[in-house]
């Protein structure tokens, strides 16, 4: 009961910190840099699987019925925003990368690296696709894939990189702080 007790915290504690981390930003457009999927990804390497998606989950449906905690704003009208797909994907990366880590006791550097940056690389191709066709269908812009790849992906990658490699330091030293029993 203590147990459940604690994920259930640490999942409301990374859905508060995700709304955080949509208010740490570089603005851009069409997409602006945050903090979200650092964030994202640190709560599924903290997390059983269950819990790192359901922190995800518990973020998107609070911003989904109107507390504005998406990165400009939030409500249900935010379902046809352009950078909505980025925020649907985080719910399936943190239960999928919290599957893989805890499954295969992923500890190397290199591997954690590899496995943040396809989580990472996950969400961005997943936004990419959303805003390409948030433009196509409800902008009706001549957006061609190419651009949206570039603008929706591309440009974000070295900012991946950097975020996996501060991911994987604040993991190695808070997560024996956060598995500590009471």
């Amino acid at each position: 009961m203590i147990q459940r007790t604690k994920e259930l915290n640490l999942a409301g504690l990374f859905a508060a910190l995700t709304a955080v981390g949509a208010f740490i930003k570089i603005p851009f457009y069409p997409v602006p840099i945050t903090m979200q999927t650092l964030v994202t990804i640190f709560a599924a390497l903290a997390l059983r699987p269950m819990w790192a998606g359901l922190s995800q989950m518990m973020y998107l449906m609070i911003g989904l019925i109107g507390l504005p905690v998406f990165a400009t704003g939030g409500g249900l009208g935010y379902v046809t925003s352009p950078t909505f797909g980025y925020l649907l994907s985080l719910p399936v990366v943190a239960y999928g990368v919290s599957s893989i880590y805890h499954h295969y006791s992923v500890e190397k550097y290199w591997q954690l690296f590899l496995l943040t940056s396809i989580g990472s690389i996950f969400i961005l191709l997943m936004g990419t696709t959303w805003l390409y066709l948030n433009f196509k269908i409800f902008m009706q812009s001549a957006l061609t894939w190419q651009s949206a790849f570039e603008s929706g992906l591309i440009i974000f990658l070295p900012g991946t990189i950097l975020k996996s490699l501060l991911v994987i330091w604040l993991v190695k030293r808070l997560l024996p702080i956060i598995n500590k029993e009471f």
